[in-house]
């Protein structure tokens, strides 16, 4: 499904760790309470864990998701994989916009300057 997906100016090795990566990593996982498996990606799923954890538990979770969703940082900015209905794009921390390329993602981080926390 993602076979090729990261190429053309990587490394061979790089390109095939981040094919792996992605294939493992489409989407982010953990375990619930009621022994479920998490998708971050659908609001009703993210509902009921709100609902059955309350609304600190789901915003520490939501935030340790994210931290472990960041493929890379440039200039201070996350970049994380984040499925969306237009598919996989990579959203660019503190920013609300998306990009179909990690290159994108990456130039647009690097034209905004170093964030400020």
């Amino acid at each position: 499904m993602f076979k090729g997906f990261f190429s053309g100016g990587m490394s061979t090795n790089l390109a095939a760790l981040l094919n792996e990566w992605l294939r493992r990593s489409v989407v982010s996982t953990f375990r619930v309470p009621v022994s479920k498996t998490m998708d971050w990606s659908d609001p009703a799923q993210r509902l009921e864990l709100l609902e059955a954890v309350g609304p600190e538990e789901y915003g520490r979770r939501l935030v340790n998701h994210e931290r472990a969703s960041v493929i890379e940082i440039v200039n201070g900015y996350p970049i994380r994989l984040a499925k969306t209905r237009f598919g996989m794009l990579f959203a660019l921390g503190g920013t609300e916009v998306a990009y179909s390329s990690l290159a994108q993602a990456r130039e647009q981080a690097r034209k905004l300057g170093p964030r400020v926390a």
